[in-house]
């Protein structure tokens, strides 16, 4: 059996994404016109006036029932009256950015609801900044083997871009999704989530989100995907976040390029055995990579940060978060910004950690912000310290390079072979909450001043 270091390392991830992205393009391409129904045959115009919902829907039921693709030309496809609605298995194909169905009134424009195998193909769905009586411009609930290959959601006033709710094995391959009021695409108590190769944008409140009610298993990939401009309307970090997981176990997080985030770049709320690696997370107003909560399991390996509040935290001990490997990680332009969206993030720290985890083979370089300090790795806060290995770690011009507590109450840390230089403050000391910062760890004969911490072979300078 294959173990998901194993996925990982043997290149299985990204091989699992291009069978996806090459599969479906060959399925496009294979179906001929003897096999297609089209729209136009049915009384469609697509000249964006002419009211084409009834058209779509006798050419939908005509597909479902005599097992044909449903083939949309291009053209601008006014749909209103509570859209379309999917129940049966079903490919609709159409030509990507030229297929576009325009919202009017109603709903919503689509609803796949208890379908099992639909597939749709280069259709782009306009929300048209109207009113959204669903969750989504695009909704899919109770439904199975849904895939989602070159479509476009765009301009969902209020509500998501797709939602899926309560369903299995969804496919969202090569979509462009942008200009919603919401989440780009949000999955809720759903399983077997494959998000490959998209583009989502200028979204108000998240990016990617997979979310469940309570604590389960998701088993989501959201892979090789562009991120970017994602705002938040309300909230502390719920919001805000490029790639978000919440109560979701199992899921991989792998190479995608996310930016301009007003929170997190990823963040996974209560998690376990969550992969986060191989992500480049750009100008982040708070904290970039951030597992909290509840988490346990959790790789974070071979990310890039550049241009945030916090780099990487996998923190909160206090809820039971626990168990972690951060390694290989680039971080680097981390400092507190005036305007940051959390206040109350406390001093800058390029990773922070806490509880039973390794930390190693990571280069942190701070950023500089006059009269606010930082810390290169931070390790436990107050209490909140246990069994944590710092070990082959380079940290460069932070004003403290590492920083442990040394509260009472906080448990073991072993800081060995870690290359710290041009620090400030301190290379490598204490610390007893914000209060005090840069406690020396050693005392006159370089015997340690604390019996929980282990210092050896680190080179300060």
């Amino acid at each position: 059996m294959l173990d998901r270091r194993a996925f990982l390392s043997s290149g299985l991830a990204g091989a699992a994404a291009g069978a996806l992205l090459s599969s479906s393009t060959a399925t496009a391409q294979s179906t001929s016109d003897a096999s297609r129904l089209n729209v136009k045959s049915f009384g469609a115009r697509g000249d964006g006036r002419h009211d084409d919902t009834p058209a779509f829907r006798a050419a939908i039921q005509a597909g479902q029932n005599q097992g044909l693709v449903v083939f949309v030309p291009q053209g601008i496809y006014k749909i209103r009256g509570g859209g379309i609605l999917i129940t049966d298995s079903l490919l609709m194909e159409g030509i990507p950015g030229k297929s576009v169905l325009k919202f009017s009134d109603g709903p919503g424009l689509m609803t796949i609801d208890g379908a099992s195998n639909v597939t749709v193909s280069g259709i782009d769905f306009d929300g048209n900044n109207r009113n959204l009586n669903q969750e989504g411009v695009v909704y899919v609930q109770n439904a199975s083997h849904i895939r989602f290959i070159d479509c476009g959601i765009r301009r969902g006033r209020d509500g998501d871009g797709l939602q899926v709710y309560a369903s299995q094995d969804v496919d969202v391959v090569r979509c462009r999704v942008q200009d919603v009021r919401y989440y780009g695409l949000f999955f809720l108590n759903s399983e077997g989530i494959r998000v490959i190769g998209c583009t989502v944008r200028n979204c108000k409140n998240n990016g990617i989100a997979v979310h469940r009610t309570s604590r389960g298993r998701a088993r989501a990939l959201i892979a090789h995907n562009f991120v970017a401009r994602i705002d938040s309307q309300s909230g502390d970090g719920q919001n805000g976040n490029g790639i978000n997981a919440y109560n979701a176990d199992e899921v991989i997080i792998t190479a995608n390029n996310i930016r301009n985030c007003r929170f997190s770049a990823i963040r996974c709320n209560s998690c376990s055995d969550p992969i986060v690696t191989d992500n480049q997370c750009l100008h982040c107003d708070e904290t970039a990579i951030f597992v909290e909560f509840a988490h346990s399991g959790s790789v974070v390996a071979n990310n890039v940060v550049d241009h945030a509040v916090q780099g990487i935290s996998v923190t909160n001990l206090d809820s039971g978060g626990r168990l972690s490997s951060i390694t290989g990680n680039v971080v680097r332009n981390v400092f507190k910004l005036s305007t940051s969206s959390n206040p109350n993030t406390g001093y800058s720290s390029g990773i922070s950690v806490e509880a039973d985890a390794i930390v190693s083979g990571n280069v942190v370089e701070m950023g500089h912000t006059p009269h606010e300090p930082n810390l290169g790795i931070l390790v436990g806060w107050g209490p909140y310290l246990r069994d944590v290995a710092v070990s082959g770690n380079q940290v460069r011009n932070a004003d403290y390079g590492i920083s442990v507590s040394v509260v009472d109450g906080a448990g073991n840390a072993k800081i060995s072979g870690n290359f710290v230089t041009g620090s400030r403050r301190r290379g490598i000391g204490g610390n007893r909450w914000e209060s005090e910062l840069g406690i020396p760890l050693t005392d006159n004969t370089g015997g340690s001043r604390f019996p929980h911490i282990q210092l050896s072979d680190n080179w300060v300078r």
